[in-house]
């Protein structure tokens, strides 16, 4: 025993070592510490898991769960890297104007290149090849072909970008009602299961095994990363988790059969306990429920895009207005028809390249997809921090216990047994009263 933990020690001081590594690389501090300073963080992660170790070893789920924090954090950040460290809408007009992969222009750019490319060719030949009247046939249709074709396509192209919009904000708030959820299932069971711990921290470890492998899953990633299950599962359940057809599912219903038996009523159950675990059983199920139906929402997202006749008729039309600009208005802009046509292209393939990032957010390495790397995160460090302080209420309470109990003891111990003076101690006294008499 006192090997295997000397060796969970050594791991662990390893693998925080390397999360500082990390840090290093990825610019989080400023300076490279100090030999004395990597030699005093490996002398601190020895203190704090001999800590753990010992302050929660009756809560085996909490200890787990902060020995692997620093693995499990550093396996979910470098997994969403991209979506964690790239610029946000928030950050500013400078920063958000000067971004090219956010702009997703290597979903529209071959069609951008073929439109610029279409103006520039026609642009020199009409000026340097064609007769002066054969340019001026089609500028009778400039008014009609500018309000009417643009029009038409400025309405379908925001009728296609609000649609793809609503389908990232659903995907989105779906995923903050799990989040929410989590809690919710979290703070119920520590509270309401508290008379079999095991059980409840099986429950626990499995719904939050449960968010993370919604998360493979959308992304349609089959081989899960060990290290973002650290500390809640065990690397066989890791595996029999990665061998079901829907890991999602499989977690649910491990999830609903530790449930089960958390709230088990027998024939020996007292009436008024069976009623309140039953209470307690239907509410949270019904949670449980609403899991797999933010689930299911993602997954209808993901699974139904725009219909097809919509998106080809937008893009045809779309294609057919920009590779006819220069043909109509090249007689009047001449070679300025070359970065009017450019810029109008950017805009409108623009808007339709942001539709089609937005319209099923869940990839790993599209830089506007949903950060759900830092979803799992919050979630598992707001479970972290509640099944910790329910731990630290429980050692409060058993302390306070301990001690009443004692106390108590000892106040009957005296009642019962008074202590009997000595007779020794009884004449000294008595000797020295006589001598302040005197």
């Amino acid at each position: 025993m006192g090997l295997e933990a000397a060796t969970s020690g050594a791991s662990n001081r390893q693998k925080i070592v390397r999360r500082g590594s990390h840090d290093i690389l990825q610019g989080g501090w400023l300076s490279i510490p100090s030999r004395e300073n990597i030699e005093g963080s490996y002398n601190e992660s020895f203190s704090f898991e001999n800590d753990i170790q010992v302050k929660y070893s009756g809560f085996p789920l909490v200890r787990d769960m902060m020995l692997s924090e620093a693995t499990r954090t550093a396996a979910l950040e470098s997994d969403g890297y991209k979506q964690m460290s790239y610029t946000k809408s928030t950050d500013g007009w400078f920063r958000t104007l000067f971004v090219f992969e956010g702009r997703a222009m290597d979903r529209t750019g071959w069609a951008l290149a073929i439109v610029t490319l279409n103006a520039i060719v026609w642009t020199v030949i009409a000026e340097n090849f064609l007769p002066e009247s054969n340019r001026d046939a089609l500028e009778p249709y400039e008014n009609f072909f500018s309000l009417v074709l643009s029009t038409t396509l400025a309405f379908l192209l925001v009728f296609r970008l609000n649609r793809s919009n609503i389908q990232f904000w659903i995907s989105r708030e779906r995923w903050g009602s799990i989040v929410a959820l989590g809690r919710s299932i979290t703070s119920g069971v520590i509270t309401h299961g508290s008379h079999d711990m095991n059980t409840c921290y099986n429950v626990i470890r499995w719904m939050s095994a449960f968010v993370i492998a919604t998360m493979y899953f959308l992304r349609g990633i089959k081989k899960l990363i060990p290290e973002t299950f650290a500390g809640i599962l065990t690397k066989g359940e890791v595996e029999t988790l990665q061998k079901a057809r829907h890991p999602p599912i499989y977690a649910a219903d491990v999830t609903r059969m530790y449930l089960h038996e958390l709230f088990e009523i027998t024939e020996s159950t007292p009436v008024s306990v069976a009623q309140y675990r039953a209470q307690q059983l239907i509410f949270i199920e019904q949670q449980l429920n609403s899991l797999m139906n933010d689930l299911g929402a993602m997954e209808r997202i993901k699974a139904t895009p725009l219909p097809l006749v919509y998106v080809t008729h937008l893009r045809t039309w779309l294609m057919l207005f920009l590779l006819s600009m220069p043909f109509v208005w090249q007689p009047s802009l001449h070679y300025a028809t070359i970065p009017v046509v450019f810029m109008t292209a950017f805009a409108m393939l623009g808007l339709e390249g942001a539709a089609q990032e937005m319209e099923a957010p869940f990839t790993k390495d599209r830089t506007n997809h949903l950060n759900m790397d830092a979803y799992c995160l919050l979630m598992l460090s707001n479970i972290q921090q509640q099944i910790t302080d329910d731990a630290n209420r429980k050692k409060k309470a058993a302390a306070i216990a301990t001690l009443n109990f004692e106390t108590s003891k000892h106040m009957r111990d005296l009642i019962e047994r008074p202590p009997q003076p000595d007779e020794n101690n009884f004449e000294d006294s008595f000797a020295s009263i006589e001598t302040l008499d005197c």
